[in-house]
């Protein structure tokens, strides 16, 4: 399990590591959105169908009701006459055919009290008269029966009443004065061909505006297989049912009108779900029709009559999965441009440092390649730390080789180190620096570093594990690798201090530990980022003594904010700000002054220190006083002692503003 784990991971390069992190952590991101934004737009649409569809059955209905109630009202007036009172064909003709010309979609007929036909009007569909009957065709008796009603009523036709299928409006003709206990003299006729109900009841409008545009809609025909599309439908007891379609075949419409084949065909469930005698007034429905989901909207305000509006579901949601394909693909796609950009610029930024590590550890085998290529830019900087770093060694070793004596040797590794130290430390009118450095023997492994960079003051003290060459070679990698991560991260100016100091620990951990990390070597570490100008300070103590700031008489510890560097690769470092007065003083220092051993083999000891920084107020103190105190006191202890580890001392203190003239 170790093993695959190493590697699955472990082993693999950065590169593919942040190329992992970045699909793992994006991707379900980019994807749970998504289906939460499709759940949540899902509903907004069904409930947006919902609210049309409802409101288009409810003006389907009312368009309807209206041009009935005109219509009857109008063959009323036109029974009312003295030519259809005649019940005479030759006076009744010409009235009839001036109507069928106002209305030419229309037949009329003037039927005597026996139902036989004296006259029709109009060139569409007539009347068919079966033993002399018009409206009483074998297997029909029922239409007649409510035409002598004497109701004026609506009703649909299908052969052999007539030609073609229609919608039959009636009103019974009477004598003027005549009460409607009287039987009427006739009957006033008029026929709508069925595929022209829509058009003029102005229905049709509607189903040209959901079967017309960009975003049209085919219309439903069950029967036919057309299963996907809109529809608007017409139900009439006891089961039948009209298209409010102008271009329905003919044989549909004479279908739709015969109660035992619609229970044969696939629109039985929509019109048995119409003409439920539980609900009443509109309602929305989900239905299941052959597999298919349809919504389905139903106004039942005229009872026997309820108009139905329905859509199926993969039709209404259609542009939502379109736009979640194309928006999950975009998302994959930004994430995948986004990931080879991010391999190309961590390849670009990882493999110069990969061969500077390559060539510290050539050097670190007395292997001395041509130098790097140097430049101004941070790579650049870099491999000149590099060859510095190879030349100083060059040297040292032919001045090893050369004299071939150890005491020699120490020499020259110390004039080396002494070249990674600072000559000279920053100083302005607002703080004093002060370090020292005395190694255990001629070459240690402490050192401190200090720089300005933007405005800020970089400090750096630091005690590599163990002493003498190795740890100084370490001690100069690590050295160059943080600073010019520093540098680097500092001239970002989009950064702040603390995400800058964690940046670079985070980075140069990274490096060392992966790379250098079978050595066995680590380092603990104190960087801090002052800002004199803001009189404040940001920090990380990764492993190493805490630091003392002494403010007037009040003395206290830093932060602890990770562990040593170059042990773990995934260390997590934390940075902490602290305010900076004028006149407060810093101490940080390596453990070879706590542990500095006295012949008695007693340590020197954390309190002690504290005693000797709480002898004068932080005013009081100058950063060179302190450190020379401190140096002082530790000789004095030691008493000739051999030194047990290596001193590092460094101090900061913040300067009052100078003085002006009254």
């Amino acid at each position: 399990m170790h093993r695959l784990r190493a590697v699955l991971w472990s082993e693999r390069p950065y590169r593919q590591k942040l190329a992992i992190a970045a699909w793992f952590s994006l991707m379900p991101i980019s994807l749970l959105a998504s289906v939460f934004a499709f759940v949540d737009s899902k509903q907004m649409v069904v409930g947006r169908v919902r609210q049309e569809s409802l409101w288009d059955a409810a003006e389907i209905r009312e368009s309807l009701t209206t041009w009935e109630q005109t219509h009857l009202a109008y063959l009323g007036v036109l029974s009312d006459t003295a030519q259809m009172r005649s019940m005479q064909p030759d006076r009744a003709a010409p009235l009839l055919q001036r109507a069928q010309q106002w209305f030419p979609k229309f037949s009329f007929s003037l039927i005597d009290p026996n139902g036989v036909q004296l006259v029709t009007a109009g060139q569409g569909f007539r009347f068919s008269a079966s033993n002399g009957n018009a409206l009483q065709p074998a297997g029909q008796p029922a239409l007649w029966a409510a035409v002598r009603s004497e109701i004026p009523a609506t009703l649909m036709l299908r052969p052999p009443q007539v030609p073609k299928p229609c919608l039959a409006s009636t009103v019974p003709v009477r004598f003027p004065g005549a009460g409607s206990g009287q039987d009427p003299i006739g009957y006033l006729a008029s026929c709508l061909p069925i595929q022209d109900l829509g058009t003029v009841a102005a229905a049709s409008m509607m189903l040209e505006s959901a079967t017309d545009g960009t975003y049209a809609l085919p219309l439903l025909d069950l029967d036919d297989g057309k299963r996907t599309g809109w529809a608007a439908l017409l139900v009439v007891e006891p089961g039948i049912f009209v298209e409010l379609d102008p271009n329905e075949d003919v044989d549909d419409q004479e279908s739709h009108l015969d109660p035992n084949l619609v229970r044969r065909s696939a629109w039985n469930p929509i019109v048995r779900l119409a003409l439920d005698s539980k609900a009443h007034g509109s309602s929305f429905h989900e239905l299941t029709v052959d597999g298919i989901d349809y919504f389905v909207a139903i106004n039942r305000v005229r009872a026997g009559r309820p108009v139905v509006v329905m859509v199926d579901q993969g039709t209404i949601f259609a542009p939502m999965r379109r736009f979640f394909l194309l928006a999950v693909s975009g998302h994959l796609l930004a994430i995948a441009i986004g990931t080879a950009w991010l391999l190309r610029i961590c390849g670009q930024l990882s493999r110069p440092i990969d061969k500077a590590g390559e060539r510290l550890l050539e050097i670190s085998r007395g292997e001395f390649g041509p130098p790097l290529p140097e430049s101004n830019n941070d790579i650049g900087k870099l491999y000149g730390y590099v060859n510095q770093a190879s030349g100083q060694l060059q040297r040292y070793l032919h001045e090893e080789l050369q004299h071939a004596a150890l005491s020699s040797q120490l020499v020259e590794a110390r004039r080396i180190q002494a070249d990674f130290l600072i000559k000279n430390l920053p100083q302005s009118d607002a703080f004093e620096l002060a370090a020292l450095f005395q190694p255990a023997y001629q070459i240690g492994a402490d050192w401190y570093d200090a720089f300005v960079v933007n405005g800020l003051t970089f400090l750096v003290v630091a005690d590599v594990c163990d002493k003498g060459i190795p740890s100084a070679l370490y001690m100069s990698v690590f050295r160059s690798l943080l600073r010019h991560s520093l540098q680097q991260e500092c001239l970002n100016n989009s950064l702040d201090p603390q995400t800058a100091l964690i940046h670079a620990l985070t980075m140069v951990n990274t490096y060392m530990a992966s790379n250098h990390g079978d050595t066995g070597m680590f380092a603990t570490v104190f960087v801090a980022a002052y800002d004199a100008s803001a009189s404040c300070m940001d920090y990380i103590v990764a492993g190493h003594e805490l630091p003392l700031l002494l403010t007037g008489q009040s003395l206290h510890k830093l932060e602890l904010g990770g562990p040593a560097v170059g042990i773990f690769e995934t260390a997590v470092f934390r940075a902490f700000h602290v305010p900076f007065s004028r006149d407060s003083i810093l101490l940080a220092f390596t453990d070879g002054l706590p542990d500095a051993r006295s012949p008695e083999n007693v340590s020197f000891g954390s309190e002690r220190i504290l005693r000797i920084l709480l002898e004068h107020l932080s005013s009081e103190w100058t950063a060179a006083s302190l450190i020379q105190r401190l140096h002082d006191a530790a000789t004095i202890y030691i008493d000739g002692s051999d030194q047990f580890d290596d001193l590092t001392l460094l101090a900061l203190k913040a300067l009052p503003p100078p003085r002006t003239p009254n």
